[in-house]
């Protein structure tokens, strides 16, 4: 992996505070940047969703370091999708958003989703023949995202997505699976995925 490499996360208002610090965590250790890009404010708040909806909460703010309609992706190596229920819903009725994340998985770049963010690669007609992972809806859109190559499995690589289901996953697993894209060692989405139930 080269020393530069950079991420971009691309969320909205309500984005999931947990799953963008889980992934930020991971990649502060793997000695990879990151910006937050976004087509809102240049400040978003983000949402902590907690096991009992009653303790769930407004997270901290984030500066937003770029504008969608301004990011450059060509200078991004990974792009990475939390969940949140608002920043999903936004993010799938944004036209912008297509383009920009069919440019990283059309370049053979990882894509990491989390949770609902499954819901915006579906509904932009992305997911292709990728593989995802164990998909719990929140959102009732009235479509069955399970006929889009869910597996019963928290983690999932297929080609250069990485889909992952529920929280604390193994930061070992993830950082192999990025490095393993990158260096262009998995590249077919239509191959048998790899899958990895947590424990």
């Amino acid at each position: 992996m080269k020393k530069d490499t950079k991420a971009a996360f691309l969320v909205e208002n309500g984005f999931c505070e947990r799953e963008y610090i889980e992934m930020q965590d991971m990649f502060s250790k793997m000695n990879i940047s990151s910006r937050i890009i976004s087509s809102d404010a240049e400040l978003l708040t983000a949402w902590n969703k907690l096991d009992m909806p009653s303790d769930s909460h407004w997270g901290l703010k984030y500066a937003v370091d770029y504008h969608i309609g301004d990011a450059p992706g060509y200078n991004f190596d990974i792009l990475v999708i939390p969940g949140g229920r608002r920043s999903a819903e936004k993010l799938r009725l944004d036209p912008s958003v297509k383009s920009f994340v069919s440019g990283f998985l059309d370049s053979g770049k990882p894509v990491i989703v989390y949770n609902l963010a499954h819901e915006v690669l579906f509904h932009l007609g992305l997911l292709g023949d990728y593989h995802i992972s164990k998909y719990n809806p929140e959102i009732d859109y009235n479509l069955d995202i399970m006929t889009a190559g869910a597996h019963d499995s928290d983690i999932v690589c297929s080609g250069n997505l990485i889909s992952l289901s529920g929280f604390d996953h193994d930061e070992s697993l993830l950082a192999f699976y990025i490095e393993s894209i990158l260096s262009g060692k998995i590249t077919d989405p239509g191959s048998n995925p790899i899958e990895n139930k947590a424990a």
